[in-house]
């Protein structure tokens, strides 16, 4: 009777063994690829982020002097930082060693935006003015 007992004990390990070893490259796998989705939608939420700054920026500028907006930005956590240095027409950010780059037609005079890595993520809320000086457009916390 109790050879009977370590033969079935002995086949229940090999069953075992036997599903863990087919599953464990397909949990593998579906990890490498909840990783690589986790990235893109990161640098495709960054990517929306800066656009709709840039065409928010672009249309401030085009309405003319004394005209502002206040939009909500959001930024995901593997952002490591937003640049729209002054006096160019760029607004960029940095997403797992990827750059996006987006360009306006109205040059920037101040940006608030947080930089060199300083960014909290989340929602943002900035003030996007333009006072008609010839400097450029304003983007300021709001």
């Amino acid at each position: 009777m109790t050879i009977m007992r370590a033969q079935v004990s002995i086949e229940y390990i090999v069953i075992v063994s036997v599903l863990l070893l087919l599953f464990v490259p397909v949990i593998y796998y579906a990890e490498s690829q909840r990783i690589e989705f986790v990235n893109n939608y990161a640098i495709t939420q960054t990517d929306a982020s800066l656009s709709r700054l840039a065409s928010i920026v672009d249309y401030v500028y085009f309405l003319g002097e004394g005209n502002e907006i206040i939009i909500d930005l959001y930024f995901p956590t593997e952002i490591s930082g937003v640049t729209a240095n002054p006096g160019t027409y760029e607004i960029s950010a940095t997403v797992f060693d990827k750059e996006i780059v987006k360009t306006t037609r109205a040059k920037i005079f101040s940006a608030g935006l947080p930089t060199n890595g300083i960014l909290l993520e989340g929602m943002h809320r900035y003030l996007v003015r333009y006072s008609g000086t010839g400097y450029g457009v304003d983007i300021v916390p709001a």
